[in-house]
């Protein structure tokens, strides 16, 4: 059997046959403007000539007639090449693979089915497909695609893309989805901004860091976990409000919920507290869902708000349980909690034990200091932060506090974060001097919050795998010549 990549390198010489025209070089029009175009008119003019790029997914027909589904962005029209009406047809012919990317010139009729079909004066192949392309079938308008392995579809968005037109939808939800963001925090008078991805020291979240080293500068550097403590410098500069949406890095593990390079939306905003932000960060979900989906959120059902320790007293653990109670208790439901310091045992609890069981969407709050080293504590109750997080379909997709702005507290947090790292937790934040620094020339009462993206749309296009919802996540070297 002949090698088909070959027969197809074969085919480029007898593209040299066919005559070229510049206009193939000129031409922008959208397949879905034409297709949109004819649709509104009744009786399609002959005269007509349209011309477009696109890619061959079907080809059909045999002696002097050919049928081409091509595809553009997602959108098809069907193609007519007759061979009393084009010069090349017989080279066409020879010449023309599916996966083939075209362009046509042509005028609109339609058939006696009633499909719209652009007849071709000129056509002409502007880039050579060298490998096969598994195309799936259309059973009764429904397309079953060939490329099935989930993981080759995300190593090879491009090819799943390709085969699987309707999958463009996704992403194009996914940048209305942004949008909205950004629409809402205009309104509101935030003022994006850029922060420094890579960084000389990790902060801004607990989480374990990708390192990095900078040759010319001699110095170990981070990428991002969060924007966090440069953003609140800008606070400190002056500014009101302020946002960044961007991509942060976290060395963790990899499932449904988590992929290592993700992109957050960090707000914050002086003279907010976390009561206010909580309901802002509620008018901004409702904004976006009610943009990109079919209104997931009522406007008219405020969001539950839950204490933290009241959620863990709703699951069976006292409120005033001490640290190697709160461990056996997290150990009796199957949390692997060893060598965990106290507010890691309150996250797993929480984590797995109440998240996972959280549906609608609810807000939790008033969270132990320990857990919260950048936040502001409950002056009524210095043990715990006025700090929220938003939970919806068993997933976190919201964190938010008021900000710490006293320097004194803020190096003694840090100072806490020091010796937890002591102690080998590869989570914990470092003391950052320049940004306690910069809390010594004062900064304003502040809200800030930071949005998962990829959480949030693959919560609002109802996708099972944040992977989904990601054109090029991240996946294990499948380097070519390794076992």
């Amino acid at each position: 059997m002949p090698d088909l990549k070959q027969v197809r390198i074969d085919k480029l010489d007898l593209l040299d046959q066919l005559s070229w025209s510049e206009d193939a070089n000129e031409t922008n029009t959208s397949v879905e403007d034409i297709v949109a175009h004819c649709s509104e008119v009744e009786n399609l003019d002959s005269n007509e000539n349209l011309d477009f790029i696109g890619r061959i997914h079907a080809k059909r027909g045999s002696g002097r007639i050919l049928f081409l589904d091509v595809y553009q962005d997602g959108s098809k029209i069907q193609v007519f090449l007759e061979k009393n009406s084009l010069n090349d047809y017989d080279t066409l012919k020879k010449v023309v693979d599916t996966g083939d990317v075209i362009w046509v010139s042509g005028s609109p009729f339609r058939t006696a089915a009633g499909e719209l079909t652009i007849k071709a004066n000129q056509c002409r192949v502007i880039s050579k497909c060298l490998l096969p392309i598994p195309f799936g079938k259309i059973k009764d308008d429904e397309h079953f695609s060939s490329l099935e392995d989930v993981e080759e579809q995300q190593r090879k968005r491009h090819l799943h893309l390709m085969v699987n037109p309707e999958e463009m939808e996704t992403f194009r939800a996914r940048s209305v989805i942004i949008r909205a963001l950004r629409t809402f925090m205009e309104q509101e008078d935030f003022l994006e901004v850029e922060t420094p991805v890579l960084q000389p020291l990790r902060g801004g979240a607990i989480a374990k860091p990708f390192a990095t080293h900078h040759n010319a500068l001699e110095q170990d550097m981070f990428l991002r976990i969060a924007p966090e403590l440069y953003l609140k410098r800008l606070l400190v500069a002056g500014f009101n409000r302020v946002y960044e949406i961007g991509k942060n890095f976290r060395n963790e593990g990899i499932d449904t919920t988590h992929n290592p390079e993700f992109t957050m939306l960090e707000g914050y905003s002086i003279g907010m507290d976390y009561q206010q932000g909580m309901l802002l960060v509620e008018s901004l979900l409702c904004y976006v869902s009610s943009q990109s989906s079919d209104n997931a959120f009522d406007p008219e059902k405020p969001f539950k708000r839950i204490k933290f320790f009241d959620a863990l007293t709703g699951i069976g653990l006292p409120p005033d349980a001490l640290p190697e109670e709160s461990k056996q208790f997290a150990k009796r439901h199957g949390l692997d909690v060893d060598g965990c310091h106290y507010a890691q045992v309150l996250d797993q609890i929480f984590k797995k034990l109440v998240v996972r069981k959280t549906d609608e969407p609810t807000f939790f709050f008033d969270y132990p200091a320990e857990t919260s080293p950048l936040a502001k504590q409950k002056t009524d109750d210095p043990l715990l932060v006025e700090r929220f997080q938003f939970v919806w379909k068993r997933m976190e997709l919201v964190n938010g506090y008021s900000e710490q702005n006293d320097p004194f507290l803020q190096r003694k947090a840090f100072e806490e974060q020091a010796k937890n790292s002591m102690a080998g937790d590869q989570e914990a934040m470092p003391i950052d001097e320049d940004y306690i620094e910069a809390l010594e020339y004062g900064m304003p009462c502040a809200c800030g919050f930071g949005i998962g993206v990829d959480r949030l749309c693959q919560l609002l296009l109802e996708k099972d795998n944040i992977r989904d919802v990601i054109l090029f996540p991240t996946l294990r070297n499948n380097i070519r010549g390794e076992a």
